[in-house]
């Protein structure tokens, strides 16, 4: 078979076009408070001056509002959002949903 006339798939998928990938953009949250994302960062080797050696997160979805607790402790996370979660709902007389 002659070289120049042999088809080469790879060469041959290299070639081909495609259509866009459209990904759908999450919806989101409408109004403050509706969404919150949390995250704990951890254990840093050289802890704060009270001894922390990780700290949490929440930010709003809405606003992009970002709240950090320092923590010495991942256990204390539970405790440390039940008390986040009673400042921002009284200070925005809003509800925490998601």
């Amino acid at each position: 078979m002659d070289a120049h006339k042999k088809k080469c798939e790879v060469c041959l998928r290299g070639k081909q076009s495609s259509l866009p990938f459209v990904s759908e953009k999450p919806k989101g949250s409408k109004v403050a408070l509706e969404i919150i994302f949390s995250d704990i960062c951890g254990p840093f080797e050289t802890p704060t001056i009270g001894g922390s050696k990780y700290f949490i997160t929440f930010v709003d979805d809405h606003t992009i509002m970002l709240w950090i607790y320092t923590i010495k402790l991942k256990s204390e996370a539970l405790e440390v959002f039940k008390r986040f979660k009673v400042v921002v709902e009284k200070e925005s007389e809003k509800s925490i949903k998601s």
